[in-house]
């Protein structure tokens, strides 16, 4: 099963926005790229969120640049040389679009479930609403059939004594 055969329209959206963005901000028209996106907390709470999708701050990188732990960190192992094959630098070329587009996509997920959400809640809402609605009309038919009723019992009542 891949996610994108299940879902070819956000892949497509995903690559689109991905191959735009990184053109930019390779040519330098833009210093930092932010997604603004409902991010989906649970059925009932959506909040808006930014993500940062360029530069990729460093802090989510491992310690170093070939992903080697440093001398004397807390699990004991020391520093080993990492060789790449072919070279870092094509990986990280050919796995960062990888990554942006995950993370785009995984952004619109996102802002899908949240808008589907928000849909479940206001359809929910509006049936409650029929139901009240409903109630109220069948309340205020009773209402009138029962007054109808006593008038049409009075106009009877108020004929036989007339005739008395």
């Amino acid at each position: 099963f891949l996610i994108e055969q299940a879902y070819p329209q956000e892949e497509a959206q995903a690559d689109i926005i991905v191959q735009q963005v990184c053109d930019l901000y390779r040519q330098g028209q833009v210093d930092q790229v932010d997604l603004f996106y409902a991010q989906c907390k649970s059925t009932l709470q959506q909040i808006p969120a930014r993500g940062r999708l360029l530069p990729m701050t460093p802090a989510a990188c491992p310690p170093d640049a070939a992903g080697a732990l440093r001398p004397g960190e807390p699990d004991g192992r020391q520093k080993r040389a990492r060789l790449f094959e072919p070279a870092l630098a094509i990986i990280a070329a050919a796995l960062l679009p990888r990554y942006l587009a995950s993370r785009v996509r995984q952004i619109l997920f996102e802002e899908q479930v949240s808008e589907h959400s928000a849909r479940m809640i206001m359809m929910d809402q509006a049936s409650k609403n029929a139901t009240d609605m409903i109630g109220q009309i069948q309340l205020d038919y009773n209402k009138l059939r029962q007054v109808m009723i006593t008038r049409e019992l009075a106009d009877i009542t108020t004929g036989v004594e007339a005739m008395a």
